[in-house]
């Protein structure tokens, strides 16, 4: 009978923890732990309204780099919480931002005879030397540019693209066909609306628009949740031991920060797959000019506070007119003031178009919509010279908003939070084995992936800022901050500055890669684990 050789040994290790089982890690082990532990994660993040397949893709990818960035999605959610509120469908769907409305673009031109509200100008009331009123009918040559609207402004951050809606080529309800000069734009979340006025003598009807509750998701970010966190505790034994905070249980503790608040942000929201139109004045004015649209469900309330004052510019307010175009041409356009009883206001002015003036602002701003009421806003909507000039809007929205401020400081917070939870676990201790890569790449993927993904919304304001010009409607900022001050040298320097940015991108996304293959050679080294 042979003899069992002495030296022979078992083909598993315990790590020295009684009950632990842990044999040589397979390939399949190691891509089961990515996918239940990091993929699986980054599919329960909160969509957008109308989210393209594309976009989701994009997303999920980027929530995989960095974690960060779908943790502002549902922090974005939680604060809007249509679910919690006493809303009816088409409430909650607005404070989800799934409201859209036809606005004018940047090409858009006047026609005769149409009413134009809330003009504005920067140039002081044409008065006589000897009276202080204006001179009526007094033509006044400016030149004018359609700009977004300090009320087009959205005070409840979110991950929504900075993309148009035309851009985005996402659904809408209903049938529409857009005349030229006008497209859609998202309606602010905190905008009041109102039912569409029901044919006389008919039946009132009630609507409910289709949501989708994605409970698979909710689901599947609890199981996600529960196995996440079952990862982390058996990383208190030996795994923090020989490799501490570079341990790879404890890289999933970002994933599973964002699918508890994924969970959470699908208990409170709703999902829609497309946008609503609304309806507003300038949907009427585009019909107008041969546009059809079919399927809207509510409308917007026009504003209906008093005048807004402002010395130091002219306020062409919808309460002092409205103006009235009486002579339209490719180049020049003439507006007439309705209200003739008016004497602070200008009575007659003549304005050209925008394009034929290659530098410069403009000085009659056009809004791209029609003033509109806001919910718990009194005055966030005043017209004055730094809300009303585009390159203004941006600069104080950073500086000055105290809802830009907590939009800032509450996901900064959050994202802080993973690197309190790793410092309590591990106590920051080295660990036996770990190597400074281990160490360097999987710290340096924790604060890129909560940090750069937090900040990478506004870096990308930032960068609009300086050289491609902020949102659609405004003025692009490229022409007035660096092409006036350094002609063509300035415009080199902003294509220089979209490489660097790319360049950037790039750069944040080697700590993640990195990452997850130090995550893989620690794992084939450790062990595949279970508790017996």
């Amino acid at each position: 009978m042979a003899q069992i050789p002495s030296n022979t040994t078992a083909p598993w290790t315990d790590h020295g923890i009684p009950g632990l089982v842990c044999t040589q890690a397979r390939w399949s082990s190691l891509i089961l732990f990515f996918l239940a532990n990091y993929v699986a994660h980054c599919a329960t993040i909160m969509s957008y309204p109308a989210e393209t397949l594309t976009e989701r893709a994009v997303a999920v990818t980027g929530a995989l780099l960095f974690p960060s960035s779908g943790l502002r999605r549902a922090v974005g959610a939680i604060r809007r919480r249509p679910r919690l509120r006493p809303l009816n469908s088409i409430q909650r769907a607005l404070a989800s931002g799934a409201m859209c409305m036809v606005v004018r673009t940047k090409d858009w031109e006047p026609r005769t005879g149409e009413i134009i509200r809330n003009l504005r100008s920067n140039v002081k009331p044409f008065a006589d030397s000897s009276h202080s009123r204006p001179r009526p009918n007094r033509g006044l040559e400016l030149k004018y540019i359609i700009c977004s609207p300090p009320w087009m402004k959205e005070f409840v951050a979110s991950e929504e693209p900075h993309d148009s809606i035309a851009e985005r080529k996402c659904k809408i309800h209903g049938s529409y066909r857009l005349p030229e000069g006008y497209e859609f734009a998202y309606v602010p979340t905190d905008a009041v609306i109102a039912p569409l006025e029901q044919i006389p003598g008919a039946e009132q009807v009630s609507m409910e628009l289709s949501t989708s509750n994605s409970l698979i998701k909710t689901c599947l970010a609890m199981l996600q949740t529960g196995y996440a966190a079952y990862s982390v505790y058996k990383a208190r034994g030996d795994q923090i031991a020989v490799y501490g905070y570079a341990a790879f249980g404890l890289t999933v503790i970002p994933y599973i920060m964002m699918s508890v608040l994924n969970l959470v942000a699908q208990l409170v929201s709703d999902d829609y797959p497309m946008l609503y139109m609304i309806h507003t004045p300038e949907m009427d004015e585009a019909i107008g000019r041969g546009g059809i649209f079919q399927g809207a469900v509510a409308k917007l309330e026009p504003w209906a506070g008093g005048i807004d004052n402002d010395t130091g510019m002219v306020l062409m307010d919808s309460n002092s007119g409205p103006w009235k175009v009486e002579e339209s041409g490719f180049t020049v356009a003439t507006f007439q003031n309705q209200d003739v009883t008016s004497s602070r206001h200008l009575q007659r002015i003549e304005v050209y178009n925008r394009r034929i003036y290659a530098h410069g602002d403009g000085d009659v701003y056009i809004p791209c919509c029609t003033k509109f009421q806001r919910q718990g806003q009194s005055d966030n909507s005043t017209i004055n010279s730094r809300t009303w000039r585009p390159d203004h809007q941006l600069r104080r929205r950073i500086l000055e908003d105290k809802f830009y401020l907590l939009n800032f400081f509450w996901p900064l917070c959050l994202s802080l939070l993973p690197f309190v939870l790793l410092g309590v676990l591990s106590h920051f201790h080295q660990g036996a084995n770990s190597t400074n890569m281990e160490r360097g790449f999987t710290m340096s993927w924790l604060v890129a992936g909560m940090l750069f993904g937090f900040l990478f919304p506004y870096l990308v304001e930032i960068w609009q800022f300086l050289g491609t010009g902020v949102v659609v409607h405004e003025l692009p900022l490229s022409r007035t901050l660096w092409r006036t001050t350094l002609g063509s040298i300035g415009w080199i320097l902003v294509n220089l500055m979209a490489l660097n940015f790319s360049l950037v991108l790039l750069v944040f996304c080697v700590p993640a890669i990195g990452g997850f293959v130090m995550v893989g050679k620690m794992i084939l080294e450790y062990g595949s684990c279970n508790r017996v």
